[in-house]
């Protein structure tokens, strides 16, 4: 399995206190809250947008009591003081509803540990400003799914929840991405549990369970058969699906094993735990020593049996490293001994397709310098600190930390999705640091307060790093994209007596795709005209308001010069007038005999795996990169076209270029159009196409 490691610059510095930006503590300031959207859950987890807390506290999933309103509870994590974002909260998902309720608690008992309801008084719910319960409802899809052996004929998925009654699907697919269906079976809406599909044809490592909705014939899986039928369920993006692995695997995530300096340690050995290990013989679950490259010393191992293995512990001693391997070995020599290194050839590692089963984590205070810029919100990956804390984002000084322009609370652990919002234009750089919160609980004081939330160190070493953020800004990726956008027409597309649908045209400012009637050859009167938006735009529609007198007709292109929305050309003068290309009024014949709309294709969706996939303004990867794919995120394409590489792309119903070999095509891609592409710019520097 390869991981992107956590990027990280540990900088020996003296910190100087630097302004805190206007309006930090006020921001940090609220009234006790949860917010949770309608979701996905894939990995036995929901997260939770936001909480506010006056002190330390907990939100707790409850599930529906079957008349609407919060029953048992299923899960809980613990909340800092002030807000909190992007909570991620495990669930029993054996007892998972289609609805599910989120309550905000105070920790009133002991911190940290949730006593409701077995210490009596202890962490009781919270009210709001009319004595009612804090605790919103939201919708949940759901598979839980883990790791198995499969025989070839079945897999079993343990857990299903549906929002009505569908289908799961299980796809054949690698790590970053999933492929053919190889087998389906019913679900019913709410919950389903150890929901068994039989497979057939090419069994592959890594199985893609995927819940569908069942939207055509009902109990007949038409997906990719007949167009819009049961197609995958999607909350806000995100489609419900995930890997689960068919040979050895190891699932662990970054986790707390060294602490940061000056943190009190706690008596016990340190432990990794490894969420699930499975094995296709006894072994063992060995944790090496390492650093971001490579693996050295054995720091602890577990015995694991044949199998599925959950909640692993290895005890860790000696020289414990900031990145930790992981490591599933085989049991061969004694049974019950671990004789790796000191009997030849006795608890070698497990290999699978030549790899190494291994991986490095990050065992210590970190940050991942990756995310995105949107507006004045940086949204930085993920970050891990052993105690409540802060992300800082420090401005650029000449190529070190300078003041402090946005900072976003931590709670101990793994911390994911990490939103700060900016006090001003960060540049190019910013530099995000680890801070403690050692003051005032939930109010950023480094800098203000003497001695309070001050930076996080490991080994002497401050946990910051720079973050690039060329060519992040939204609107920056716009403006440039708009400069690629060479004014054109793809005069392909059908028409069905009355409405005429142009595949695609391309306008760098708003404006109109007019139809002009055929006059001896050339453009005559409109008979219709459609709005067009700055960029691509696909699938134009146009309502002709008499028929065509022959069997041709000329789409032109206008600008929107006059009244916004108003189509004045021909009756306010100077208004709206045609757009031209190097001179030259950008029109041409339209042929209706060919484009009729028994001959459109079925639809054709593309489909994100687990990574983040660029999306380009044109075909090709010299054009600037102007939005992407999230992982499982699906997008309906509408055309293709040969780029410059020699590869296929196609156009998306937002007119953004994807390249064909790194999503799934799913439906008739193969019978897209041929549609042209916006003039190449000059190459940049290429880029990967998918991301981790």
């Amino acid at each position: 399995m390869n991981r992107k490691l956590v990027s990280v610059l540990l900088i020996c510095l003296f910190v100087v206190a630097l302004a805190v930006p206007a309006g930090a503590q006020d921001m940090m300031m609220g009234e006790p809250s949860v917010e949770v959207a309608d979701q996905v859950s894939v990995n036995g987890t929901v997260v939770i947008t936001s909480a506010y807390s006056d002190g330390p506290g907990f939100v707790v999933i409850h599930i529906d009591n079957g008349s609407g309103g919060p029953g048992p509870v299923a899960g809980n994590a613990a909340l800092n003081p002030g807000w909190n974002y992007n909570i991620p909260v495990s669930i029993d998902t054996s007892v998972a509803t289609p609805m599910l309720f989120a309550m905000l608690h105070a920790d009133t008992g002991e911190v940290g540990v949730y006593e409701f309801g077995t210490v009596e008084g202890a962490d009781g719910p919270v009210r709001d400003g009319d004595d009612n319960v804090i605790t919103p409802g939201f919708n949940v899809d759901l598979i839980s799914a883990s790791d198995q052996m499969v025989d070839g004929s079945s897999v079993t998925i343990s857990n299903v929840v549906a929002q009505a009654d569908g289908w799961l699907v299980v796809h054949a697919g690698d790590a970053e991405s999933f492929g053919a269906v190889l087998g389906q079976t019913q679900v019913t809406a709410g919950a389903n549990s150890d929901v068994v599909v039989e497979l057939s044809g090419d069994m592959t490592p890594v199985l893609w369970p995927m819940l569908h909705v069942d939207t055509g014939e009902a109990g007949v899986y038409e997906f990719g058969s007949v167009e819009g039928a049961d197609g995958p369920v999607a909350v806000n993006g995100a489609v419900a699906t995930l890997p689960i692995w068919t040979t050895p695997h190891i699932r662990v995530a970054d986790q707390i094993a060294v602490h940061g300096d000056g943190m009190e340690m706690m008596d016990m050995a340190p432990v990794v735990m490894a969420h699930s290990v499975l094995a296709e013989v006894d072994g063992w679950l060995v944790i090496h020593a390492g650093d971001s490259e490579s693996f050295g010393a054995v720091l602890g191992q577990t015995q694991v049996s044949a199998g599925l293995n959950e909640n692993v512990e290895v005890e860790l001693s000696g020289d414990i490293t900031p990145i930790l391997w992981p490591m599933l070995h085989v049991d061969t020599g004694e049974a019950g001994v671990y004789e790796f290194g000191t009997v030849e050839g006795a608890d070698g590692p497990v290999v699978v397709d030549g790899e190494v089963v291994t991986f490095p984590i990050n065992a210590a205070p970190s940050i991942d310098l990756s995310g995105s810029l949107e507006g004045d919100v940086l949204t930085v990956n993920s970050a891990l600190i052993d105690g409540a804390g802060w992300l800082a984002i420090h401005s650029n000084n000449e190529g070190a930390p300078g003041p402090v322009i946005g900072t976003a609370p931590l709670r101990p652990g793994l911390n994911t999705h990490i939103m700060a919002t900016l006090s001003e234009d960060p540049g190019d750089t910013v530099f995000p640091m680890l801070h403690y919160d050692t003051g005032e609980a939930g109010v950023y004081e480094f800098g203000t307060v003497e001695g309070a939330d001050g930076p996080v160190s490991v080994g002497g070493s401050v946990v910051v790093g720079s973050f690039d953020l060329s060519g992040m800004m939204m609107e920056d990726m716009g403006e440039e994209m708009m400069d690629d956008m060479t004014p054109s027409i793809d005069y392909t597309g059908s028409f069905d007596g009355t409405t005429l649908v142009v595949n695609s045209a391309t306008i760098d400012a708003p404006g109109w795709l007019a139809i002009h009637d055929d006059n001896d050859g050339g453009p005559g009167p409109v008979i219709g005209f459609a709005p067009l938006v700055a960029g691509v735009n696909s699938n134009i529609e146009v309502v002709l308001d008499s028929a065509p007198s022959t069997d041709t007709v000329f789409p032109m292109l206008h600008y929107d010069t006059g009244e916004a929305g108003v189509y004045e050309f021909g009756t306010v003068e100077g208004a709206d007038g045609p757009v031209r290309v190097d001179d030259a009024v950008v029109v041409g014949p339209f042929d209706l005999t060919g484009g009729m709309m028994e001959e459109m294709p079925s639809g054709c969706t593309v489909t994100a795996g687990n990574q983040t996939i660029n999306l380009r303004g044109g075909a090709g990867t010299n054009f600037n990169a102007v939005g992407a794919l999230e992982p499982s995120q699906t997008a309906d394409a509408v055309g293709q076209a040969q780029g410059a590489d020699g590869f296929t792309w196609f156009t998306l119903s937002d007119g953004s270029w994807v390249r064909s070999d790194v999503v799934l095509a799913d439906g008739a891609c193969d019978s897209l159009p041929v549609v042209g592409s916006p003039e190449a710019p000059a190459a940049p520097e290429a880029t990967e196409e998918a991301s981790s």
